[in-house]
């Protein structure tokens, strides 16, 4: 198996077609530095779309897509209320294949974490990617969190770092 990545991603944005708080400094995202991309969430709301894409993929057309392994390294700002909204695949520039969140899964709120969705075998529910979708800057990762055990106060959904790897067959 060949492995492309992990790569961070060139862009990162706010994406407005889910949620409801937009997420500030965004672009913090794309390195693992303790700069953080924040969403400040009351109690029952998610955050808009957290889009990074751009992530610099090479790989060579004859090599077959066997799954993509998101890693997010991210964390609540208070006592584990924050959880997953939606993490879904960016391919196109559109969101598509299955749903990852898990919104059971409380973000930790001490120290961050990455979190890692998807495998080495893992299409995300697509039939197939290929290549040039996955080399492309509008191939990546939408994320969107929510506050569901908050007990009023409001918590921040803090992301320092999103990173992908492509898994292929060997050339």
């Amino acid at each position: 198996m060949s492995l492309f990545g992990p790569l961070s991603p060139g862009t990162l944005a706010n994406d407005a077609s889910v949620g409801t708080v937009a997420w500030t400094s965004e672009a913090n995202a794309g390195v693992r530095d303790e700069a953080f991309a924040e969403a400040a969430l009351t109690l029952g709301a998610s955050s808009q779309y957290l889009s990074a894409s751009g992530f610099g993929f090479s790989v060579p057309s004859q090599l077959t897509v066997l799954g993509v392994i998101v890693e997010i390294l991210r964390n609540g700002s208070f006592n584990q209320v924050i959880g997953d909204a939606s993490i879904r695949l960016l391919v196109g520039g559109v969101a598509v294949g299955e749903e990852r969140a898990v919104p059971s899964d409380a973000w930790p709120s001490l120290t961050q974490r990455y979190r890692r969705y998807g495998d080495a075998v893992d299409l995300w529910g697509l039939p197939w990617l290929t290549a040039e979708q996955v080399n492309g800057t509008d191939f990546g990762v939408l994320v969107s969190a929510t506050d569901t055990f908050d007990e009023g106060a409001g918590a921040t959904a803090i992301v320092d770092h999103i990173q992908l790897t492509v898994c292929c067959t060997d050339a």
